[in-house]
């Protein structure tokens, strides 16, 4: 059983992110507010307040878009449009991010990790009043143990449980929980997966570049992604993943108990 005591990525890097994002946009908005000011003023009079009441309109409309969607982290409850602010954070605000941890110092990775955790409590948030059917595990095939003489990889698991590796302990929990479970060795496969068995939900493992790059690509599937544990001979062989994380989130998709 997996351990459930390493702590986990810190949501407020991401959240310290937006707000930076949200100050530098209104900087921004009010300088290109500025710049033309005396020239609009001499075409119309008007345009200047039309062009400062959509900078302002703008701007409160980030603020409160991130008001909720911080408020949503934080209790994660379902609150208005907590679904189409997931989109838009997934879709648009992470990419933003990235570039402004860049600037500041803040390494991708961080960022990365920071942003799963997000995702994940906003995952939590738009499922706590309905529960998935169909929920897939989808692991890396570098958590199998590089000495196993048995292909692993694809939609059916050839496994002999000989418990060398973690797979042996998930396979347990797909039958346990009544779900489905694949390996994919890389991006390609992992999406041809997802496509061709339709899950409603999906708990995916990955590292960092690939669980946010894949939690971009599904959207707006609902990911519950679970970050690789140890790398101990590097980053692709005999990885290992936290295990009672994943039961964890099963025990929610499909019960919508907490540990």
């Amino acid at each position: 059983m997996g351990r459930l005591d390493k702590p986990r990525p810190k949501k407020r890097t991401f959240i310290i992110l937006l707000l930076v994002t949200l100050l530098m946009v209104f900087g921004l908005g009010y300088i290109f507010y500025l710049l033309p000011f005396l020239n609009l003023s001499e075409i119309n009079p008007i345009l200047p307040k039309v062009l400062g009441w959509f900078f302002l309109s703008m701007f409160l409309f980030a603020a409160l878009s991130i008001f909720l969607l911080v408020v949503t982290i934080i209790l994660e409850k379902e609150l208005l449009f907590s679904k189409k602010l997931r989109g838009i954070m997934v879709k648009w605000i992470f990419p933003l991010v990235v570039i402004i941890g860049k600037i500041i110092g803040i390494p991708r990775e961080k960022v990365e990790q920071s942003f799963i955790e997000v995702n994940n409590r906003l995952v939590r948030a738009n499922l706590s009043k309905r529960k998935p059917k169909r929920i897939l595990i989808l692991l890396p095939h570098c958590i199998q143990n590089s000495k196993c003489a048995f292909r692993l990889t694809g939609e059916e698991i050839n496994c002999r449980k000989c418990g060398a590796c973690a797979i042996k302990e998930l396979l347990d929990f797909s039958e346990e929980f009544k779900t489905e479970i694949s390996v994919a060795t890389g991006g390609t496969l992992a999406r041809r997966i997802v496509v061709k068995k339709k899950p409603q939900a999906l708990i995916a493992v990955a590292c960092e570049r690939d669980l946010s790059s894949g939690i971009q690509d599904s959207y707006p599937l609902p990911v519950l992604g679970i970050l690789l544990d140890d790398r101990p001979q590097g980053p692709c062989i005999n990885t290992q993943v936290d295990t009672g994380l994943i039961r964890e989130a099963l025990k929610f998709l499909v019960s919508g108990d907490h540990i």
